[in-house]
């Protein structure tokens, strides 16, 4: 009705050791400039990412003067993922006027098997002319 066991070999347990996570590395400095164009829209300028485990850029803007790596938190919005190391301006045009806006890039990573903050800019705030 099906198969035959012929001959048999006694199973032997193998464990293999966890390899041990790499070290985070050192934080990433990053300089970062925020100004108006004549036509309403903000535009950010940042330094390279230097990281040997950089995955890429995350722009984040806020109403609020501390814009969060987590979306949502404290009306933080995520503009941007971008994962080009050379990728060192964004042009933000959903902006409205009147209002100050803020903003931080940030460099994530990959590392151990999720993600990582590595490094980010310093807030940078700017008015939008009414």
């Amino acid at each position: 009705d099906g198969y035959v066991v012929v001959a048999r070999s006694d199973s032997r347990k193998i464990t293999t050791p966890a390899a041990e996570p790499l070290p985070e590395p050192d934080p990433v400095a990053l300089d970062g400039a925020a100004h108006v164009t004549d036509g309403g829209a903000v535009v950010l300028e940042w330094g390279t990412c230097s990281s040997e485990v950089f995955a890429g850029y995350k722009i984040v803007r806020s109403a609020n003067d501390d814009p969060s790596y987590l979306p949502g938190t404290d009306g933080s919005v995520v503009l941007e993922n971008r994962e080009s190391a050379t990728f060192t301006t964004f042009t933000d045009t959903t902006v409205e006027p009147g209002q100050t806006w803020f903003y931080r890039v940030q460099c994530i990573g990959w590392m151990n098997g999720h993600k990582i903050l590595l490094g980010q800019t310093d807030v940078l705030s700017v008015t939008l002319p009414s």
